[in-house]
Parts: C-alpha cells; sequence; structure tokens
C-alpha cells in the first residue's frame, strides 16, 4: 500500500514536470508565431486545442509510468522469488524464454500470409 503512495507521488511529479516543460515551450512558440495565424484562427480554437492535447498527454504519461514501474517491479520480485527456491530452474526459465519468444515471432511473421488468404476467402 505504502509503494503504491510513493508511485503514484513519483508519477505525478514526473508528470507535472513534463507538463510544465511541454506547456512552456509551448508557450514560446506561441510568442514566436506571427500575428498572421492569430487573425485567421479562433483564439478559442487555440486555447482549446493547446488544454486539450497537453491533458491528453498528461493522464497517458501518470497511466504508461505507473504500468512500466509496476510490470518492472512485478519481473524483479517474481525473478527474485524464481531464484530463491531454485536458482538452476530460474536459469533455464530465463533461457527457454527468448528462444520461445524467437521462435513464436518467427512462426507470427511466416503464419500471417495464410491467415490473410483465409480472411479474404472468408470475406467474400
Amino acid at each position: 500500500m505504502i509503494f503504491g503512495y510513493i508511485q503514484g507521488w513519483l508519477m505525478s511529479g514526473i508528470s507535472m514536470k513534463v507538463t510544465y516543460n511541454l506547456r512552456k515551450q509551448i508557450m514560446e512558440k506561441i510568442h514566436k508565431m506571427p500575428l498572421k495565424y492569430f487573425d485567421g484562427t479562433n483564439h478559442g480554437e487555440i486555447l482549446s486545442r493547446i488544454t486539450n492535447d497537453v491533458d491528453t498527454i498528461t493522464q497517458t504519461l501518470n497511466q504508461s509510468l505507473s504500468q512500466i514501474i509496476t510490470s518492472i517491479t512485478m519481473i524483479i520480485g517474481v525473478i527474485g522469488m524464481m531464484l530463491s527456491i531454485s536458482w538452476q530452474m530460474t536459469l533455464i526459465a530465463l533461457i527457454v524464454l527468448p528462444i520461445s519468444a524467437g521462435l513464436m515471432m518467427f512462426i507470427i511473421k511466416h503464419s500471417q500470409k495464410y491467415f490473410k488468404k483465409r480472411q479474404e476467402y472468408l470475406g467474400m
């Protein structure tokens, strides 16, 4: 539970810094733009676009960074538990994982054309 609070605080801090820098860069960009652009564009549209885009980026950062940290922590925890049970089995599992992932990628790459043909046939 404490980890969740720390993680939330950390992610909020990072996303706030990124958002601040992004808004600062946007402000600098707007100040450099010619007045002709503002004459042809509605001020509410510009503000709305900036606000919505920055908010979307902030929300995405909050969710993505939290998921990345949670996933990394989970992987480290699982590997730690596996090592505490049997380092030999852990080593075998860590060797087999990349091999099986490579095999899956090979199969997917070569079978994709057959799935496409089947979908085209069924779509007719």
